[in-house]
């Protein structure tokens, strides 16, 4: 099991990348989270609130969306939609399968928009 000091620095390198990913961040840049479920507490308690932490330590001025599909591929996808509509200038992706993952990728890539994927 991760201790939270390995789950704060996972957090911080995703956190990181995120921002790395995106060049500069401006006031109006947003990011996306988006969690694959609430059955878990992890990705809520944990991870999220670990990458909300980080991201207003490093970027304060970057908005952060999180969501939550529920386990629902089709609804992880139009979250990622829903983000992108936004103006998310990075997705970073807990996906709940590698196939649903891979089309939220490329569409975000369409939009010239990166994704990470953990």
């Amino acid at each position: 099991m991760f201790s939270k000091l390995t789950k704060g620095l996972l957090a911080g390198s995703v956190a990181a990348s995120a921002l790395m990913v995106a060049g500069t961040a401006s006031a109006d840049g947003m990011v996306a989270l988006l969690l694959p479920e609430n059955v878990n507490p992890r990705w809520e308690q944990q991870d999220a609130a670990a990458f909300l932490a980080t991201m207003a330590e490093i970027a304060p001025d970057v908005q952060v969306e999180v969501f939550n599909a529920n386990n629902d591929t089709a609804m992880q996808q139009r979250q990622a939609e829903q983000a992108l509509t936004q103006g998310a200038q990075v997705l970073v992706v807990i996906p709940i399968d590698g196939e649903s993952s891979a089309i939220i990728a490329d569409t975000a890539a369409e939009e010239g928009v990166p994704t990470i994927a953990y």
